[in-house]
C-alpha cells in the first residue's frame, strides 16, 4: 500500500484481469492511489482480454486516470463500428486516453483536447513484441515530467519505434538520448523565427519607449524637475539623447543574450564595446 501511495502513477496490465483476487487487487490499487492523490494508468493489453471482460473493462476505463489501447482494443471495448466511433465513446468518459494505431501513429485525447501524433518515419519493422509497453513507458515518462500531451505521445512513439526495429522486447538504444535528439530536432528549425520575432518585439518596445520619453521630456524638464530656464535647452537635449538610446540599449541587450546562448563570445564582446564607450 505504501508503494502505491507514493508512486506518481500505478500501471495496471489488462492481462492480469482474470482471477477474482487480481480483480480485487486492481480495485484496491485504484482506491489507494487516488486516495493519495496519485494517478492510475490502465492498458487494455489485448482485444482477446477485452472481449472476455468488456463490461468490467468499460467500468475500469471510467475509474482510472490514463488508458492505453490500440485500435482493435478500443473498437472491441465499445463494440464500435470503427476507430472514430470508439474515440467518441472514450472521449465521453473524460479519461486521458493514449490510442495507438500502428503506422497511423497515435491519438491522445482527454475531453475536448485531442492530439494526433504521427508515427516515427523511416522505421524498419522487425518485431512488434513490446511495442505497446514501450509506448506506454515513453508516454508515462513524459507525463511524470510534466510535458505536453503531444510530447508525451511523441516520446511513446519514439520508444515504440526503437523496439520494433529489432528482435526482442527490450530497447537496445539509449532511449533517453534518443528522445532528447528527436524531440529537439524539430524545434531547431523554429529558432530563427523565434529570434526574429523577439528582436522585432524588443525593437518596437524600444521605439515606443523612446517616443514616450521624448514626448514627456519638455514637461519633465520644465515642470517636474524645475530646471532653470537657462539650462533647459541643454537638459532637454540630454533627455532626447536618452530617449534615442532606449531602442539601442534594449536591442543590444537582447542580441547579447542570443549570442551568449549560442556561445558566440567574440561577437558578444563586439556588442559590448559600444555599450562600454557609451558609459564612459
Amino acid at each position: 500500500e505504501e508503494l502505491i501511495a507514493s508512486a506518481k502513477i500505478t500501471y495496471l496490465e489488462g492481462y492480469l484481469w482474470d482471477p477474482d483476487d487480481a480483480k480485487e487487487a486492481f480495485r484496491q490499487a485504484v482506491k489507494i492511489a487516488q486516495g493519495a492523490g496519485r494517478k492510475v494508468a490502465l492498458t487494455l493489453s489485448d482485444a482477446f482480454c477485452v472481449d472476455r471482460f468488456r463490461t468490467e473493462f468499460r467500468d475500469l476505463v471510467s475509474q482510472v486516470d490514463i488508458v492505453f489501447a490500440n485500435e482493435d482494443e478500443l473498437v472491441s471495448v465499445y463494440e464500435a463500428a470503427d476507430f472514430d466511433e470508439g474515440l467518441q465513446h472514450i472521449r465521453a468518459t473524460g479519461t486521458l486516453a493514449a490510442l495507438t494505431r500502428s503506422a497511423k501513429g497515435s491519438v491522445i485525447v482527454q475531453g475536448d483536447e485531442i492530439h494526433v501524433v504521427d508515427a516515427e518515419p523511416d522505421v524498419k519493422l522487425v518485431d512488434t513484441t513490446g511495442a505497446g509497453d514501450q509506448f506506454a513507458a515513453g508516454f508515462l515518462t513524459g507525463y511524470t515530467q510534466g510535458r505536453s500531451l503531444h510530447d508525451c505521445g511523441r516520446m511513446g512513439s519514439i520508444a515504440a519505434a526503437e523496439v520494433i526495429s529489432h528482435f526482442g522486447a527490450r530497447p537496445e538504444a539509449d532511449l533517453k538520448a534518443l528522445v532528447a535528439e528527436k524531440l529537439g530536432k524539430g524545434q531547431d528549425d523554429e529558432i530563427p523565427s523565434l529570434i526574429w520575432t523577439a528582436m522585432s518585439l524588443m525593437a518596437v518596445l524600444g521605439v515606443l519607449g523612446a517616443i514616450v520619453v521624448a514626448a514627456l521630456s519638455p514637461w519633465l524638464v520644465g515642470s517636474v524637475l524645475n530646471i532653470p530656464a537657462e539650462l533647459q535647452p541643454e537638459t532637454l537635449m540630454a533627455f532626447y539623447l536618452l530617449a534615442a538610446s532606449i531602442p539601442i540599449v534594449i536591442s543590444t541587450t537582447g542580441l547579447r543574450g542570443i549570442l551568449e546562448a549560442h556561445q558566440r563570445f567574440g561577437l558578444v564582446n563586439a556588442v559590448r564595446i559600444p555599450q562600454t564607450i557609451r558609459r564612459i
